[in-house]
C-alpha cells in the first residue's frame, strides 16, 4: 500500500470519526469526575508511547548485535509503564481538548504502523544487512509523532473513551510479540531467527495499518 492510499485512508477515517461525534451525546452530558479520570488515562497512553527510545550503540551488523537491538525494539513495542501521575486538575478540563489530544496520539500510532509498513518491507534472501535496514526503519517510524488532528464536530466523552480504548488495542496488537523471539537462546543465533523476529514485528504494525 502506497502512502497515498494510507494518506487517503487516513483522511476517510478522520470523516467517520468526526460523523461518529457528530451523531453522539452532546458535550454538556459528560461527568466532571468522568472527564478527571479519562485525562488521567490519556495521559497514562500518552508517556508510555510518545517518545519511545532510540537504540543507540545496541543496534550492530552481526547476528549477535541484531538481536539485542530486537530484545530493545520489542521492549518498546510493549509500551512499559512508565510511572505515570496524573496531578489534581487546577481547572476546567473540556472534553474537546481530551478529544484532540486522544485522536491525535490514535493517529500517531496508525502512522508509525503505516510508516512501518512503508519502509521496512522484506524481500528477497534475508541477510544480516537487509535485517539491520528493516530494524533502523522500524525504529526510525517508531519515533513520528503526528500533527494535531483538526475537530470538524464536537465530541463527547464516550467518543474520546472509545478512542482511548482503540489507543489500548493498538498498544497490545503492537506488543503482542509471537514465537519468533522465543527461538532466541544463548548460543548462535541463524539469519533465519532474526529475519522470522523482524518479520513479526512487521506484521504486526501491518496489521494496526490495515484495520485502523
Amino acid at each position: 500500500m502506497t502512502e497515498l492510499m494510507h494518506t487517503t485512508k487516513r483522511i476517510l477515517t478522520a470523516a467517520a470519526v468526526a460523523l461518529t461525534g457528530a451523531l453522539a451525546l452532546p458535550q454538556s452530558a459528560a461527568a466532571a469526575v468522568d472527564v478527571e479520570q479519562l485525562k488521567i488515562d490519556l495521559g497514562d497512553v500518552e508517556s508510555r508511547t510518545v517518545a519511545p527510545p532510540f537504540f543507540g550503540s545496541t543496534l550492530g551488523t552481526d547476528t549477535n548485535g541484531l538481536k539485542d537491538a530486537i530484545y530493545v525494539l520489542e521492549a518498546v513495542l510493549d509500551f512499559p509503564e512508565t510511572g505515570f501521575s496524573s496531578p489534581a486538575s487546577t481547572g476546567s478540563v473540556r472534553v474537546t481538548d481530551l478529544a484532540q489530544r486522544a485522536f491525535t496520539h490514535r493517529a500517531t500510532l496508525v502512522e508509525r504502523a503505516c510508516l512501518v509498513v512503508d519502509t521496512a518491507a522484506g524481500g528477497g534472501r534475508p541477510n544480516l544487512t537487509q535485517i539491520g535496514n528493516r530494524l533502523a526503519a522500524i525504529q526510525t517510524a517508531m519515533q513520528y509523532i503526528s500533527p494535531a488532528v483538526t475537530l470538524t464536530s464536537r465530541p463527547n466523552l464516550t467518543l474520546v473513551e472509545n478512542t482511548v480504548a482503540e489507543i489500548r488495542d493498538i498498544m497490545d496488537h503492537m506488543g503482542a510479540e509471537g514465537s519468533a523471539i522465543s527461538t532466541f537462546g544463548m548460543g548462535s543465533i541463524r539469519v533465519s531467527q532474526l529475519h522470522f523476529a523482524v518479520e513479526d514485528i512487521y506484521n504486526r504494525a501491518a496489521h494496526v495499518c490495515a484495520n485502523y
